[in-house]
């Protein structure tokens, strides 16, 4: 029995080691692509430059302008899913 704990040991470790990597091979991947999609991590906020603001800003669907492009039995299920 003491050989099957220290297997289970060993195994556990393993895999802990193998999580660890990942996350920091995670980390450096997160690290290059913050750059080229001009992002910044603070914390656990996501800061986007200006430019990605007004563009956000220019594609969001105000309530009027999504009730005139709706499909009608969309607003059937409206209080069903709300």
């Amino acid at each position: 029995m003491p050989e099957r704990v220290a297997m289970s040991n060993n195994k556990i470790r393993k895999i802990c080691d193998q999580i660890t990597a990942l996350e920091n091979e995670l980390s450096t991947a997160i690290e290059e692509q913050s750059g080229r999609l001009r992002y910044q991590l603070e914390g656990k906020r996501v800061i986007f430059e200006r430019e990605i603001k007004d563009v956000h800003q220019l594609a969001k669907l105000g309530v009027l302008r999504w009730f005139l492009t709706v499909r009608p039995q969309n607003y059937l299920t409206m209080p069903i899913i709300y």
